[in-house]
């Protein structure tokens, strides 16, 4: 098992230095001709205050505060309203699933790699929040950041997290597999898909040694135009519902 995952990772290593001339053109081109989309629309700090049940405590129960934090999914781009994007989604889903009014604040810009999203939690004046979502790690794939460098500015990141937000659970999404965007072609997606893997592997190691840190989302991200966005890089409303459902359904922990 060892020996067959090493010669794996060997042909992988292998696959992305013989390709390189051909995947570094696709890169510049593809960089070139990409649709580029504009993020979500609205207001980045807002209340879901609709009520489904009739209890009448739930209209003065403690809000839910949520930060939804980190790059372009995050932000929402490709997507109209940000209600509609995955935070909004997100609040709506853990209104809906606890009766309860959430507070949302988002911080994300789309480009941003995990060292800037790191800055800008930084330099932003935050709020404590029950729960962290973090969309980051597409960028760091895409720029090649090192599976060392990536564990230790995560490290770094989930650190400052709990000092800022000091949240009840931080939810981390697992870098999405680039091998499967439409808008990516071989052997560039393969190489991407790579990169997005180890990142990934590096996270896993991470949380095994301090799983009390974070929780690492697994989400399924079909690969399907109908479900991104018009730039086929972006996960489209229809699959940040998915993604919100995912995250509320299988991996938030309620407090009592």
């Amino acid at each position: 098992m060892h020996l067959s995952w090493l010669s794996s990772l060997f042909f992988k290593y292998t696959y992305t230095l013989i390709s390189a001339p051909i995947w570094m053109i696709q890169g510049v081109g593809t960089k070139r001709s990409a649709i580029r989309l504009p993020e979500a629309q609205g207001e980045r700090k807002f209340v879901v205050r609709q009520f489904h049940h009739q209890d009448k405590t739930a209209a003065i129960e403690k809000p839910i505060k949520v930060a939804v934090i980190g790059d372009s999914v995050a932000a929402g781009v490709g997507i109209t309203s940000i209600k509609d994007a995955l935070a909004g989604q997100l609040a709506a889903e853990l209104n809906s699933r606890f009766d309860v009014a959430v507070k949302l604040a988002v911080l994300a810009k789309s480009g941003d790699k995990i060292a800037d999203l790191h800055t800008a939690i930084q330099n932003e004046i935050t709020e404590v929040a029950d729960y962290v979502v973090i969309s980051i790690g597409v960028n760091d794939a895409k720029g090649f950041t090192s599976s060392l460098k990536w564990s230790q500015q995560l490290n770094e990141l989930m650190t400052l997290i709990e000092y800022k937000y000091q949240p009840q659970q931080t939810l981390l999404l697992a870098i999405p597999p680039l091998e499967c965007f439409p808008l990516l072609k071989k052997p560039l997606a393969s190489i991407l898909g790579f990169r997005s893997s180890r990142l990934n592997d590096a996270t896993n190691k991470l949380l095994h040694l301090a799983p009390e840190r974070f929780s690492l989302v697994r989400y399924e991200l079909i690969p399907d135009e109908k479900y991104f966005t018009a730039d086929g890089f972006h996960p489209n409303e229809t699959a940040s519902l998915a993604i919100a459902k995912t995250i509320v359904n299988q991996y938030l922990v309620r407090a009592c």
